[in-house]
């Protein structure tokens, strides 16, 4: 059995660790399986980043730019690119606030919208995340 799961990341809020919401879900998906026994190739998990998590598909560089701080999330966004989980962002959401592609970090992939991707995502067999 292939395991196909989407987070659908929509928000800027934080856990308590101060990681994005969306993005640790991302992460405990991967190691509930993995504890779970699931080998990694059968696993599939994918996050689309759109409204205000589209910020965090920002690079460091244009992140430390745009919006005056370090980013909050780099660590995390690395940690799940090495586990093999595919990261996208809405390119209406970075067009909408402004963001040039080239502001788009290397793990992520710059979507034609998020509602398209998540579509795209669905109908070969994921299941939607909110």
């Amino acid at each position: 059995v292939i395991h196909r799961i989407v987070i659908d990341a929509t928000s800027d809020e934080t856990t308590p660790t101060g990681s994005n919401r969306h993005l640790e879900a991302a992460a405990r998906a991967v190691n509930l399986y993995a504890m779970a026994g699931v080998p990694p190739e059968n696993v599939r998990v994918a996050v689309v980043m759109h409204g205000k998590a589209a910020p965090l598909a920002l690079s460091d560089a244009s992140y430390q730019r745009l919006l005056g701080s370090p980013h909050p999330d780099a660590e995390i966004i690395a940690e799940l690119h090495k586990a093999g989980v595919e990261l996208f962002v809405c390119g209406q959401s970075i067009a909408h606030r402004g963001y040039a592609p080239g502001d788009v970090r290397k793990e992520v992939t710059l979507a034609l919208s998020a509602m398209t991707k998540l579509e795209e995502l669905q109908a070969t067999g994921y299941a939607i995340i909110p």
